[in-house]
């Protein structure tokens, strides 16, 4: 039987999870939260809590957690369904009647119908866009620019670019002429609300439809022409568009995947594109986000072997490197190519043509040997191959390794790793086997919990500090999931957040989609990365944000996004002095131009970061 929201909501509110748990599980309370010996694993000390104000469980043992209907299933090994439905006799909630199983049905026809209409929106706004971008003179500009960029009136075509107007009411008027309605277009991501009623939310883009795996309109992509920002933007997540399963341009490379079992995954539109032109229609490029677990299936369907192909920047090789975080386990060949005297596949075919990008594919290495070679070259700019930073290069693939299935793979892969950094592959595997027991959780971790506070002394430091990026995310993490209410206004700062870690992206994704910043109105599509993130969101449920006796909660949030951004600002000071040294002396002038622009932008950040304590610390007296 199919359970509605509202009755499923009736059933959690009257199943106290710390009663249901301690049918089975004797509980201690230990502050605000009560503790046993976890029932899904062997143990002499409790590490099985259960928080009551949350209506969550977590162990921190085995990793086992979830709510009160996840507890259930576990324990009882049920569907949920059946969970449902034990809970609801429990606490002696009447079934609902068999006329409501209509009722669903109603329900899910009503939901076809919507995305219907939907995508006939879509529709009509791509063949709007595309009439504007070849007919109106408001478009000369952008008509211009995609000449420049290679993009002829056969190419636009074949790809359907558009053009959208600066008039942020023109595609709003037109689609309400069509029968259209404001809430249609605005769950089709096109439209925003304000004050002063709908406007479009594409206005003066290059505009490009984005379809589904089964070429089916689901959203768009706009690139501003001339000064402006952001450069990139999307369609809002919606009930048609997500684009963590969504690649860029998928109808027109499928084909290609199928038949030559490889995929060229690029960064943008632009660069999809020009590979095509040239040739290379395996070629297909993320939406602005790093590569998913969702895009890794669904590569998985059609090809064996994946190239990364992203830009010479610094930025370029951390994107390569987080696509690679996906893709290792699937089984799937992994690739690296890199470019040189270039910033990216367009520039190269540009000027060089089909063979110089053939070349570099040709040349691309295995992932976990460019992991190494990057880590090297990173180490020897920053001081040399020092033990540290042969530490360093080897624990950068520890998260990595963990996910191959084949322990005779992993085996080889720490081997040639030891032998390119100069160590003994004794200690490389010792190392790794550290790791694998949570010595080395700062990697992924980089908040140690009170168990890893008591490690070795001898043990080596983390390979990023605990005052660094991978802290200030985890602390806005956990400050946004004790305090829900606060999600919606960090999304006025961060509206697309790529954080430093995949476990540290997982969970801000969830909590971005989360009604409300709540975890449980989500419900579980059984992704590794639902998994990921609802795990490490629950372990910092569990841990109170301990906040400033001058700091309310909403100017914590405040300052922790400060310390981000000028974390993130430290990086790319970093990456750009690294970009130095390996430039030859033509780039080095505009690179320097970069460092002092980025130097400036850290001093103003710590200035005004300066001021706001010292009033908070005024006030307070």
């Amino acid at each position: 039987m199919a359970f509605t929201p509202e009755f499923i909501q009736q059933v959690r509110d009257a199943s106290d999870i710390v009663s249901v748990v301690q049918q089975w599980v004797p509980l201690k309370k230990a502050g605000a939260n009560y503790k046993g010996l976890c029932p899904f694993h062997s143990e002499k000390s409790p590490s099985f809590n259960v928080h009551p104000a949350k209506q969550i469980y977590h162990c921190f043992g085995c990793g086992e957690g979830g709510d009160v209907f996840g507890f259930v299933q576990k324990l009882t090994k049920v569907g949920f369904g059946e969970a449902v439905k034990s809970l609801a006799e429990r606490a002696g909630i009447p079934l609902p009647e068999e006329a409501r199983d209509a009722g669903q049905r109603e329900e899910e026809e009503a939901r076809r119908r919507e995305l219907e209409e939907l995508g006939k929106l879509l529709d009509l706004a791509a063949v709007w866009f595309r009439r504007h971008l070849e007919e109106s003179e408001e478009a000369g500009p952008a008509r211009a620019y995609a000449e420049k960029r290679g993009l002829d009136a056969v190419t636009r075509e074949k790809f359907q670019l558009g053009w959208a107007p600066v008039d942020g009411r023109a595609l709003i008027q037109a689609a309400l002429k069509k029968g259209f309605s404001e809430a249609a277009l605005e769950k089709a991501g096109l439209s925003l609300r304000s004050e002063r009623g709908v406007y479009s939310r594409f206005r003066a883009r290059l505009m490009f439809p984005i379809a589904d795996p089964k070429n089916r309109l689901a959203g768009f992509g706009g690139r501003i022409v001339g000064e402006g920002e952001p450069k990139y933007l999307n369609s809002a997540e919606g009930p048609l568009f997500n684009k963590s399963r969504l690649l860029y341009p998928w109808p027109h490379a499928k084909e290609a995947l199928g038949k030559g079992r490889e995929a060229l995954i690029v960064e943008g539109y632009l660069d999809a594109i020009a590979c095509h032109q040239y040739g290379f229609a395996q070629a297909v490029a993320t939406l602005g986000t790093a590569l998913t677990e969702e895009h890794a299936k669904l590569l998985k369907r059609y090809v064996s072997r994946v190239i990364l192909l992203f830009d010479a920047d610094a930025a370029g090789l951390r994107a390569a490197r987080r696509a690679g975080d996906a893709l290792v386990g699937t089984g799937l060949e992994i690739r690296v190519a890199r470019l040189s005297g270039v910033k990216d596949p367009d520039e190269l075919l540009r000027a060089q043509g089909a063979p110089a990008l053939q070349s570099a594919l040709d040349a691309a290495v295995p992932l976990f040997e460019f992991c190494v070679q990057a880590g090297l070259a990173q180490a020897q700019a920053n001081g040399g191959l020092t033990p540290q930073a042969r530490v360093a290069v080897l624990a950068d693939l520890h998260p990595l390794l963990v996910k191959l299935a084949s322990a005779v793979e992993i085996e080889a892969e720490l081997a040639k790793a030891a032998q390119a950094v100069g160590v003994s592959p004794e200690a490389a595997a010792e190392d790794y086997a550290a790791f694998k027991k949570g010595a080395r959780r700062a990697a992924t971790l980089p908040l140690p919990g009170p168990a890893a506070a008591g490690a070795p002394a001898q043990a080596l430091a983390p390979v990023r500090a605990p005052e660094g990026l991978t802290l200030a995310e985890r602390e806005i993490l956990r400050l946004l999931v004790c305090e829900p209410g606060l999600v919606e206004e960090a999304k006025l700062d961060i509206a697309e957040p790529v954080f430093s870690t995949p476990e540290l992206q997982a969970a801000i994704d969830l909590l971005w989609r989360a009604p409300g910043g709540s975890i449980l109105a989500l419900t579980d599509d059984g992704s590794e990365a639902h998994q990921v993130g609802e795990n490490l969101l629950r372990e910092l449920s569990f841990q109170p944000q301990a906040l400033s006796e001058n700091l309310k909660p909403a100017e914590l949030l405040k300052d922790l996004l400060a310390t981000r951004q000028e974390r993130l600002l430290e990086r790319d000071r970093a990456d750009l002095k690294l970009a130095l040294r390996q430039a030859e002396a033509s780039g080095a002038t505009e690179i320097l131009k970069k460092i002092q622009l980025t130097d400036q932008a850290i001093l103003d950040l710590r200035r005004e970061r300066r001021q706001k304590h010292l009033a908070t610390h005024e006030d307070s007296e």
